[in-house]
This record gives structure tokens, C-alpha cells and sequence, in this order.
């Protein structure tokens, strides 16, 4: 599975479905920051679509959240990721 995004083409997450599925399976921001290796407070911005998160951690964020969710990452941003 390749994640690569381009910088000019920044990532947007779909924060309604990614809120739902966290809540359904009842994963916490706490986890997602552990499993990406990133602060709490990051995984708050990435996930509010702030400029400030770099593409990397957001790309972490991202990839943790499908890791735990067992979701494809397409299907957690508006758009689609590079293939």
C-alpha cells in the first residue's frame, strides 16, 4: 500500500467518517498518537485539518488510524492519496 501524497496536493481527512469509526471501535486519541508515535495535541490538529501539522505526522496520523481501524487510508481522506 503506498501513502505517498503529494506537497502541493495537501492530504484532507475526512473528520465525519474517521469520528465515527474511532467512536464505534472506541479508539482513542491517546492510541492513535502511541500507535503514530506523535503527541495527542498533533493528532488533534492532523485530524481538524490544520496547516500547521507537517505531511509527515499527518501521514503518520493517517496511517495509524487505518492500522487500527483495518481501513484502506483512501478511504479516510476527501479525494484520494497518490498512488
Amino acid at each position: 500500500m503506498n501513502t505517498t501524497q503529494s506537497i502541493a496536493n495537501p492530504i484532507r481527512l475526512n473528520i465525519s467518517h474517521i469520528e465515527m469509526l474511532l467512536a464505534a471501535r472506541r479508539i482513542s486519541k491517546r492510541r492513535i498518537a502511541e500507535s503514530a508515535q506523535v503527541g495527542r495535541y498533533t493528532v488533534s490538529k492532523a485530524l481538524r485539518n490544520r496547516r500547521d501539522v507537517s505531511h509527515t505526522k499527518k501521514m503518520a496520523v493517517l496511517a495509524a488510524i487505518a492500522r487500527l481501524t483495518e481501513r484502506d487510508p483512501n478511504e479516510l481522506v476527501l479525494g484520494r492519496l497518490a498512488a
